[in-house]
């Protein structure tokens, strides 16, 4: 389970997903032969951070993700991170949050609740919890 950002802005400035930091993981995941869920605070379509997709940090692995039909899918159809609560520890393996700085808006306070709630189930159950940079 992947959980991003659902914030498009921070403080009036625009923002959202730094998309190497899912990218990256997203294909690690793949090629070692896991399903992976997007997911999101709010669920829908996340909204990427525009510097993240400028050189020099549009990378390989984040241009193969916006060509790749299924993951963009994914990202613009994410699942609300509250309508995974109630089976997370049973339904996944691990959960990793990548960063971008929406996640500075909408990881913390009662927007979290959720999220804090999946957080603290996958834990309590042994499972992977990992995330990067702001995430």
């Amino acid at each position: 389970l992947i959980v991003s950002t659902s914030a498009s802005e921070m403080e009036g400035h625009p923002t959202g997903l730094w998309l190497e930091e899912l990218a990256a993981p997203y294909y690690t995941f793949v090629e070692a032969g896991y399903d992976v869920t997007i997911a999101s605070v709010k669920g829908g379509p996340v909204p990427i951070d525009q510097n993240s997709v400028s050189e020099p940090f549009f990378t390989d692995d984040a241009k193969k993700f916006m060509h790749d039909g299924a993951a963009v899918g994914m990202l613009s159809h994410t699942k609300a991170v509250a309508d995974l609560v109630g089976d997370v520890a049973e339904s996944f393996d691990a959960v990793f949050l990548p960063g971008g700085h929406g996640t500075c808006a909408d990881f913390v306070g009662d927007a979290a609740a959720a999220l804090h709630k999946v957080v603290e189930t996958m834990f309590a159950a042994n499972k992977v919890v990992a995330a990067v940079c702001h995430g």
